[in-house]
């Protein structure tokens, strides 16, 4: 999605500088060097998210029994984690993504500011959901994000690292629910 967006706003800069529109060209250039930050930035945070869950799977059993260090910081069953989300519309597609795990009151806000201004420039303009969606994540990152302690995230490692969504975990839980039925 993202990348789509870059790509329309790189190719329509480029054409407008050929055409002479000097600084229109130079304006969706640099909404499009804009838009390649955040493709930079979303790829590492889900990259470091990656990270983050797969040693917190290695650890669990440490973590269970008392706490483990991850990068300096201890971590144990009460510790909260949260997630900043960020919703990005054109036209008729709306998407909506979320941050790596960050420690509560710990790490800097500089993630959820990010995560913020991407919204507010790039979440609107999708119907009907922009305009569903965008609010629902600024709300959410002022209000701290999406908190939860490591005791709770534990249940749902192997969900979060492959990446299964509600909706692919809720038809396989309806599938197995229609073939018990059947007997």
């Amino acid at each position: 999605m993202i990348v789509l967006f870059f790509g329309i706003f790189a190719v329509a800069g480029i054409v407008h500088i050929f055409l002479g529109h000097f600084a229109d060209g130079g304006l969706l250039l640099g909404v499009a060097a804009f838009l390649g930050f955040v493709i930079y930035f979303m790829g590492r945070e889900a990259k470091e998210r990656r990270a983050f869950l797969e040693w917190l799977k290695s650890k669990q059993p440490e973590i269970e029994k008392g706490w483990s260090y991850y990068r300096g910081q201890k971590i144990t069953p009460q510790t909260e984690v949260t997630q900043y989300q960020a919703c990005m519309s054109f036209l008729i597609i709306t998407s909506r993504f979320r941050s790596r795990f960050l420690l509560v009151g710990r790490d800097p806000s500089f993630t959820r500011s990010t995560f913020i201004l991407v919204s507010l420039l790039f979440g609107w303009w999708g119907f009907p959901w922009g305009f569903v969606f965008t609010p629902q994540a600024i709300y959410h990152n002022l209000r701290g994000g999406y908190c939860q302690t490591i005791a709770e995230l534990f249940p749902k490692i192997d969900d979060e690292l492959s990446g299964r969504k509600v909706s692919q975990k809720l038809s396989t839980v309806l599938a197995n629910a229609k073939a018990e039925a059947r007997g």
